[in-house]
């Protein structure tokens, strides 16, 4: 048997040597590798897959004659930018919560269906500790020696289901074209899927909607005192103008006619300013009543055609390659005092 290393340094031909002579092992094993996997495949539960993607836009630009005009703050105010992440907002527990307390239509024994929160029907399983899987299995019995034991099942259910949810969203965003996309990966319940890609895309159009209502109730607020105060400021420069014209009928000096203007400034100022104001007023009202979304739907969620994960011919060839290179390995691991030198 040639060695394969050599002071360090590989002998492609005696490693191919080595390959050929052992290569009907290695290829026996392989199969019968992939007969165990293809048993699993028919055998395990499938995960299906239901996809939804839309377009976001959430910039709005209300520009105005007199911006130059207004207080910084209310500057700032009408050209602005909602700071909402979908991608944190899908990750949230308000948005989990949001999900796990809905009632769907899903599978139960027999081939029914039932109508059922999903916290109550995936959180059945919340202290199964038992896979044949040890990271798996090694990952339950952290899990449940990490529950906080002043909560109650209820909420470990829910902490569990919400766990698993969160596993079972994958998004991804183009941030160039603003397309976002979210997959929801079910196991063994394609209708169940696609209802909870349903429930995902009308949670973002809500919360976008309670963000803009939200921002607009604040706006007309702010607005609204800031009216009252150009309001009052406007009486004021009106009667100062008044009671300077009373006392003054002839403008007869310089001195007078420069008063009077100043006076005048002061007012058209003020009406400007709070015309210009009125007219936010109405826009921070309409968004806070205003229900239309700023979110456009391209693919609505439908039931998967297909199984998730693996195509069955690939996971073939993959399975095959992998085990052939891991018996090789091996084998040259256990003989490393043969062919390493």
């Amino acid at each position: 048997m040639d060695p394969i290393v050599k002071n360090q340094n590989i002998d492609i031909l005696a490693l191919l040597n080595f390959v050929k002579r052992n290569f009907s092992k290695y290829s026996k094993y392989s199969c019968l590798i992939v007969a165990l996997y293809i048993i699993y495949f028919f055998l395990k539960t499938p995960n299906f897959e239901s996809k939804v993607s839309f377009y976001t836009h959430y910039k709005t630009d209300q520009t105005s004659s007199l911006l130059s005009l207004l207080p910084g703050s209310m500057a700032d105010m009408t050209n602005e930018e909602l700071k909402f992440s979908i991608n944190n907002f899908l990750a949230s527990d308000k948005f989990l919560d949001s999900i796990i307390y809905t009632k769907f239509t899903m599978k139960v024994k027999d081939g029914n269906t039932q109508e059922l929160i999903l916290r109550d029907q995936w959180g059945k399983k919340y202290n199964k500790i038992f896979s044949l899987n040890p990271l798996s299995l090694l990952s339950k019995i952290n899990r449940n020696l990490m529950y906080n034991s002043e909560i109650s099942v209820e909420e470990k259910k829910s902490a569990y289901v919400r766990n698993i949810l969160s596993k079972s969203i994958i998004y991804s965003e183009d941030r160039r074209s603003q397309l976002n996309t979210v997959v929801i990966r079910v196991k063994g319940d394609a209708f169940l899927a696609k209802q909870i890609a349903d429930q995902v895309y009308n949670s973002v159009i809500e919360y976008s909607n309670e963000i803009q209502n939200k921002k607009g109730y604040e706006k007309s607020q702010f607005i609204t005192t800031r009216l009252n105060d150009v309001k009052n400021d406007l009486k004021i420069s009106e009667d100062k103008m008044l009671i300077f014209l009373e006392r003054n009928i002839s403008l007869s000096s310089p001195a007078l006619s420069l008063e009077r203007m100043r006076l005048q400034k002061n007012i058209d100022l003020n009406s400007q300013l709070y015309f210009s104001l009125s007219d936010q007023l109405e826009i921070a009202k309409i968004d806070e009543k205003d229900n239309t979304s700023s979110i456009f739907l391209l693919d609505e969620p439908r039931i998967s055609d297909k199984k998730a994960g693996i195509d069955f011919s690939k996971g073939i060839f993959i399975v095959f390659v992998g085990s052939f290179f891991l018996l090789l390995i091996v084998d040259i691991f256990l003989k490393r005092n043969r062919l390493l030198i």
